[in-house]
């Protein structure tokens, strides 16, 4: 299904787009007041290089020591062929990017900037250019190595865990191996937004990515997290402190909780007891991926949109797991995709992208 798509400038009329036929200013851009806004190309990595001047060797980059749960703006790098960021929380991940590029007004990636991207994915501008779209294949790199794709596209859907149809396995960086291609080999454009190098990478498989999407306590507060140790470090309700007992708990800055930023930087869902598929926002991507439907995946039972049977299906959000995640992870095979998504803690499992809106 290609998206329509046209262009405008900050100082238009904002298009409500409340009707059938009209179209929507997408909110990516009018919460900044911005023309456009940049995205990391790829996921973002963690400079290993002790001198910091990205001198990569296996002496010293390797996945372990991209995993860091710190706050550390000046070990960002957006590059191919390295290690993504893994094992941050989402307030620290936050922070790293806020104070990237003050004066290009750095953060992480929300959840209706991630569908904007998908948007333009799925338009003439990215995937469709005739009326024929196809999917942004996957990075099925076990070592989390950005701008890796799939020697093919996964074929088998969600009815086998054939090894040749969903295969992945680790590689080294800027190498290939039977099932994982690097980014230098032609065949990884496959896994680029626009199917050529222009595009951005990394958004279906590799590892779940953190967007800023937060469900909203009973109160209309923006949740902190799971328990005590799956929490995204900002201050906020905990709402699954022991088993099933919903009784909330407060984190607060005594407790070592984060202060939330401006509300332009997160976007936020209604509070629900029940894992269920959320109404979504106007410009996330999750309103118009439906019907869903329920299947089992490598014996796994999941929920698919009938959008390339991505994961998910919606804004999807609750109680033990208030943070949205999206594209997917390197062993979901098919599932995965640029309108994949899922529900995280907020503690520190998953990886981030940054974004400049200048």
């Amino acid at each position: 299904r290609k998206i329509n798509i046209i262009f405008e400038t900050k100082e238009e009329v904002i298009q409500k787009g409340n009707n059938k036929g009209e179209y929507l200013t997408h909110p990516a851009f009018t919460s900044f007041n911005s023309n456009g806004f940049w995205v990391g190309k790829f996921k973002t990595g963690y400079n290993q290089d002790p001198e910091g001047e990205e001198k990569i060797t296996p002496d010293n980059w390797n996945v372990g020591g991209a995993q860091q749960d710190k706050i550390a703006s000046n070990k960002i790098i957006i590059k191919p062929n390295v290690y993504s960021w893994l094992g941050i929380k989402v307030a620290n991940a936050f922070y790293t990017t806020y104070h990237y590029k003050r004066e290009l007004d750095s953060h992480m990636m929300k959840n209706t900037e991630w569908g904007a991207v998908a948007y333009l994915t799925n338009s003439e501008y990215g995937r469709c250019p005739d009326n024929q779209c196809s999917e942004v294949r996957i990075n099925n790199s076990a070592s989390y190595v950005t701008g890796s794709s799939a020697a093919k596209d996964p074929f088998c859907g969600y009815t086998t865990d054939s090894r040749e149809c969903n295969a992945y396995e680790s590689n080294e960086l800027g190498k290939d191996t039977t099932y994982v291609k690097n980014y230098n080999n032609p065949v990884s454009v496959a896994s680029s937004t626009t199917g050529n190098y222009t595009g951005v990478y990394d958004m279906s498989g590799g590892a779940w990515e953190y967007v800023m999407g937060v469900m909203l306590d009973q109160e209309g507060k923006p949740v902190s997290g799971r328990n005590d140790k799956d929490n995204s470090n900002f201050v906020g309700a905990i709402l699954f402190p022991d088993g099933n007992d919903v009784n909330k708990k407060q984190w607060t800055k005594d407790d070592g909780g984060m202060e939330w930023p401006d509300k332009r930087y997160y976007d936020t869902y209604d509070y629900t007891e029940q894992e269920k598929i959320q109404s979504g926002k106007f410009g996330d991507g999750t309103r118009e991926l439906g019907p869903f439907y329920y299947v089992k995946y490598n014996n796994i039972p999941c929920t698919v949109s009938e959008w390339y049977a991505d994961s998910g299906g919606g804004a999807i959000v609750w109680y033990a797991g208030p943070w949205v995640i999206r594209g997917g992870s390197f062993f979901n095979g098919t599932t995965s995709g640029i309108f994949a998504m899922s529900v995280a803690t907020g503690g520190p499992v998953t990886v981030f992208r940054l974004v400049l809106s200048p």
